[in-house]
């Protein structure tokens, strides 16, 4: 019965908190656009094509960063003799963090001029 009751739990906790993300991130969602109806604004500021040009790229990058990750995986297990998890592991993580981190500061470099309507959905938000 305990060989039965720990995978059992893993399986439940796993989609638990999957569903517990999703849940909190539609009900974000959805006060985000009570507020934009509140002030009568539109969502096309939040669906614009920059806006999904931008996740493309922040994609991309990540995707790459990932790439060299496993590269210099593989270039690790051939030249020491660290194991091959560790190896891909860590060196995917530390490429795609890098990767964003890049990402970020490209963003940052960009002017982005703050509006008292971001500034309301903040308020209401939070």
């Amino acid at each position: 019965m305990e060989d039965l009751l720990i995978p059992l739990a893993a399986i439940l906790s796993f989609f638990g908190s999957i569903t517990a993300i999703l849940i909190v991130i539609f009900r974000i969602r959805h006060k985000e656009r009570m507020a934009l109806i509140q002030t009568g604004q539109t969502a096309n500021e939040l669906f614009s094509k920059k806006s999904q040009n931008q996740e493309s790229l922040k994609i991309g990058i990540l995707g790459i960063g990932i790439a060299f990750g496993l590269i210099t995986g593989e270039i690790l297990i051939t030249l020491t003799a660290i194991s091959t998890t560790i190896a891909y592991v860590s060196m995917s993580f530390l490429f795609g963090g890098i990767a964003l981190i890049i990402y970020h500061l490209k963003l940052k470099k960009e002017v982005i001029v703050p509006t008292p309507f971001a500034d309301k959905i903040l308020d209401e938000l939070y």
